[in-house]
Parts: structure tokens; sequence; C-alpha cells
């Protein structure tokens, strides 16, 4: 029992028992009953019970039967149990007081100790009820909290795999608040301007030497085709060495212009739908010359009706520069196979993947290549190969295998060139370990069959 329930009982109770003396004194016996009566509004309301007794303790009238006599006192009030009311036949627990009258009946108020319980027991419910409600929403709270974070984390991880697949011109979203994801995201995004703007002063400056250089080179061979033309046979050998070496030198700035025109370039209007097997078929019979010199024999396993929206130059240059390679890189009595097949394979190192989110038509991180939404070509070679650490070197500019340099001819520029082509029209390159030899997989987005 609470202190401020008991005292409440004890205050209701010397309040009752004046309000009954005074009745009495007005009305006697009949004065007390109707105080007392059922019909009495208070009385209902206030759940009471009383007793007039006689000075021996016999009922004179009220709800109890008998004077209690098996009650503990204390501070002026008794507490007891009776077996049977006039009003309820359970057993019950009381807290009374009494007070003796002027013509020597004495009077007894006393309220039922079960309303008391009952209180404490809704006390109890409603403070457990608001734990629960507060324990769940809560809980919900945190977990909408947690969801709202991992969204936004996963945000972050998306934008930064792209960063990482070479996509600078990836940002963050942000808003005006300055709360810790917001400033970080503002931070990764000013980081990334710099970065961008950095690259783009790299690139900047090696295309506009190849472009500066492009004509007074150009004029230097010219000037010795004009010496060579006017010398004997042994000098115009000598010639024809620095001759050769010019022309190397403009293949490379001619090669660095072309990446750069490619990489400026947006998605062109003049895409046009492509026959991909009809491409590869154009690609073969141009390098079967080359392949059967070195009795390379190559393998084309092409399904028909697979076409994609693509610059049919830019993509002949990309698989001409792999097959190229794959040529070079092949020992002679090798095979060569070219497969192109709707829907894709996932295994092996991704070195770019450029689809947007609006061609995918879905906002996942992932891409499901096997769909037949997609088509891949590969290049499987059984040559050398390369080892696994310097795949992604492999497309960037100038890179060279050691094992290469001074055996195959070239710039390091090829493989950039591919990457550039790919890059624009929104593909993929995958490579991957053939044992022995290599497997260039380039994945694109199939226009759709009408």
């Amino acid at each position: 029992m609470t202190v401020q329930a008991s005292l409440e009982i004890r205050q209701s109770l010397q309040l009752e028992i004046v309000r009954i003396q005074q009745a009495y004194a007005q009305g006697g016996v009949d004065g007390f009953e109707r105080a007392t009566s059922h019909d009495n509004i208070e009385y209902n309301l206030s759940n009471f019970y009383y007793l007039l007794a006689d000075q021996a303790g016999k009922r004179i009238a009220g709800d109890l039967v008998a004077w209690p006599d098996n009650a503990e006192r204390k501070n002026g009030r008794m507490v007891f149990e009776i077996d049977r009311l006039a009003r309820d036949a359970d057993t019950v627990k009381l807290m009374a007081v009494e007070a003796a009258l002027p013509d020597g009946n004495r009077v007894l108020v006393a309220r039922n100790l079960r309303l008391l319980r009952v209180f404490i027991e809704n006390i109890r419910f409603v403070i457990l009820l608001f734990f629960s409600v507060s324990v769940v929403l809560c809980l919900g709270l945190a977990l909408i909290f947690s969801l709202l974070s991992l969204t936004r984390l996963e945000k972050f991880n998306i934008g930064i795999r792209r960063i990482m697949r070479g996509d600078l011109s990836q940002r963050f979203a942000t808003s005006n608040s300055n709360a810790e994801p917001e400033e970080l995201a503002r931070n990764l995004n000013r980081m990334l301007d710099v970065i961008a703007s950095l690259m783009d002063d790299v690139k900047r400056v090696s295309d506009n030497i190849a472009h500066d250089l492009r004509t007074p080179l150009t004029r230097h061979r010219n000037n010795l085709v004009s010496v060579k033309n006017r010398l004997g046979d042994s000098e115009a050998e000598s010639v024809q060495e620095l001759i050769t070496e010019t022309d190397q030198l403009l293949a490379t700035f001619n090669a660095l212009l072309r990446i750069a025109r490619i990489e400026s370039a947006n998605r062109s209007t003049k895409f046009e739908a492509l026959d991909l097997a009809k491409l590869l078929q154009d690609v073969i019979e141009l390098y079967e010359p080359l392949a059967a010199d070195k009795q390379i024999g190559i393998n084309l396993q092409a399904e028909g009706n697979i076409e994609i929206l693509g610059d049919r130059h830019l993509l002949f240059q990309a698989v001409a520069n792999l097959l190229d390679n794959a040529i070079k890189f092949t020992p002679t009595g090798g095979d060569i196979s070219i497969v192109l097949r709707a829907g894709s394979s996932v295994s092996g190192v991704e070195i770019l993947q450029a689809l947007s989110t609006q061609e995918r038509g879905d906002e996942s991180n992932t891409l499901d290549y096997r769909s037949k939404r997609y088509c891949s070509l590969e290049i499987i070679d059984s040559g050398v190969g390369v080892n696994p650490d310097n795949y992604k070197k492999m497309f960037q500019r100038f890179y060279r295998e050691e094992q290469s340099r001074g055996v195959h001819p070239g710039n390091g520029l090829g493989l950039s060139m591919v990457h550039a082509a790919i890059n624009l029209h929104k593909g993929a390159i995958f490579v991957e370990d053939n044992q022995p030899g290599l497997i260039v997989r380039l994945v694109f987005l199939r226009t759709p069959r009408k």
C-alpha cells in the first residue's frame, strides 16, 4: 500500500464520519439511513460501508452485520476482515474509523481496501504499459535511425566503389545539415574535385604535348624522307631507321589524341544499332593473315541477334586492339577464341563498370550480368598471360609488362584506347586468368528487341 493512497483513505473516512454524525444529530436513525441510502449518489460513488450499533455493539442499521471484534487498531483507525456484508457476499478487508454518538450509540464508517489494491494494480499496469511502450518506441526509433544510417552508409559505399572503378565524376548528395555524415560528404566531394582537377591537368598536359609536337614531328619526318631520297643505299638505311622511330612517335601522339577525343566525347547521337557478330567477323577477317603467319587459329563462337547501340569504328578499333594483343602474346601454334553470347559470367577482376543507374533500371549496386539484358564479348588466348596484380595497370596509359619491352613493339596505349571506348559505350571490362593465357571480357547492355 502506498503512503499517498493510505493517507487519502484516512482523510476520506474522517470527512465521511463527520457527515454521518451530523446526519444522525439531525434525524436520528432515520437521518443515518437517509445519509447511507443506496439512492444517495455520493454514497454510491464513495463505496463506503456503515454500521450504527448500540453500546453493546448490537447492529441497529447499516451495511455491516456486526461490530468488528477482531479489528487491529492503530492511530485512531482500525483494519479488519468481515466474512459477510449486507451489500457483498465475499470476505473483504476494510479500514474504518469509529465515533461515539451523544445518546450512547456508536457509528462506524469503513472503506474497502480492495479498491486500494485495484488502484495500485492499475498504477502498476500503467507504469508497465508506459515502460513497454517506451521500450518499443525506443527500439523502433533506434531501428529507424539504424536503417537510415545503414542506408546512408550503403550510399557512401556505392559511391566509393564507383570511384574505385575510376568514375571520378561521382559525387555524394549533401544537404544544409551540419551533421557529421553531411560534413563527411562535403569533404569527400571537395577531395574528389581536387583529384579530378589534378587528373584533368595531367591529361591536358599530355594531350597538349601530343598536339603541339605532332606537327613538328610530321615536318621532321617529311624532311627525313627528302634526305633519304637524296642519299645512297647505305646512308638511306640509317635515315630509314630514324623515319621508323619518328613514325612510332607519331603513332604514340596520334593514339594519345585519339584517346583524349574519346574521353572528352559524350555518348553520340550518331550511335547506331550494331550487329556484334558481323563486327567480329570483319575484325577476324582483317587479322587472319597475321594469325596465320604464327599458325594461330581464331575460333569464333557467336550467338545471333545480339545488337548494341554504339560507334562501329570505335568498337571495331577496340576489338582489333584486343585481338592484336592476343595474337602478339600467343606463341606459334596457339589458339584464340572469340565468344559472343547473351548474358555473361561474373568471374574475373572488374576493370571498368560504366553502366549508369538509369540504364540499369534500378538502384542496386551490383548488376546481374547473367541476365539476357546484357551480352558479353570474350577474347580468350593461350599466351603467356599477365600477372593478376597487373590486370588493372594494363589499361593505364603507357603501361607495358617488363617481359614485353624490347620484344614486342608498341607504346602501351592500345588498352587505354579500349578502356576509353568501352567507357564511352557505358560497358564493363573484366580480366581473368585462362591458365595459360588471358580472358578479356567486355559486357554491354543489349538493344531491346523490337
